[in-house]
């Protein structure tokens, strides 16, 4: 004769793989604040700016893109730049960079509509060397709208601005001279993590 037993008091474990170790994991069954999953991109494409800088630029190696798993999740978005300032006149080089998201139609993965992220606003600094500063910021910020939903595609790509209005030229993913003396440029490195919100 069979006993079934059962207990409130059962490991997270258990609860998300009940059969086997194979069984895809059910993301509605995470606690709040899991990593869903995570979607990566690397590139080398540079961009030279050499505008007045009157509106906001796009810096091409910072696109990303993620697929949500759960509808209403938080992204959190972050890219790494270096940054080289060609300045003479210049000791202090501030630069303003901004979150640009495009969520297009389903099925319509090249139909893109970008649009800023207010709350994505962040200040960078080049540094105060009056020949030129290089330097590497990191770009990162958690987007907290309700319109993600699963299986709809969200693209990411950081914009950029200058406060610094002085004519000389600003290089993202610029080629340096390495201290072996080769020619390298340098990668562009974006994650984006979708988290479980509730």
């Amino acid at each position: 004769m069979g006993i079934k037993t059962s207990s409130d008091n059962i490991r997270l474990a258990e609860r998300l793989r009940l059969d086997n170790l194979s069984t895809p994991i059910d993301p509605l069954l995470l606690p709040t604040g899991s990593i869903i999953q995570c979607a990566h991109s690397a590139s080398v494409a540079a961009t030279n700016i050499t505008s007045n800088f009157t509106d906001w630029v796009a810096l091409a190696a910072t696109e990303c893109s993620i697929v949500p798993r759960v509808d209403d999740s938080r992204l959190f978005y972050q890219s790494s730049l270096n940054v080289e300032y060609d300045s003479a006149l210049t000791s202090n080089i501030y630069f303003f960079l901004r979150a640009y998201r495009s969520m297009p139609s389903f099925n319509q993965a090249d139909a893109h509509n970008w649009t800023s992220v207010g709350e994505s606003l962040q200040m960078g600094h080049s540094g105060t060397d009056t020949g030129g500063a290089t330097g590497k910021f990191m770009f990162s910020f958690i987007d907290t709208t309700w319109d993600f939903k699963a299986g709809h595609r969200v693209h990411y790509k950081v914009y950029f601005h200058a406060m610094n209005n002085d004519g000389q030229s600003i290089h993202f993913n610029q080629v340096l001279t390495t201290t072996d003396g080769g020619s390298q440029q340098f990668r562009t490195q974006n994650t984006i993590m979708e988290i479980k919100r509730s």
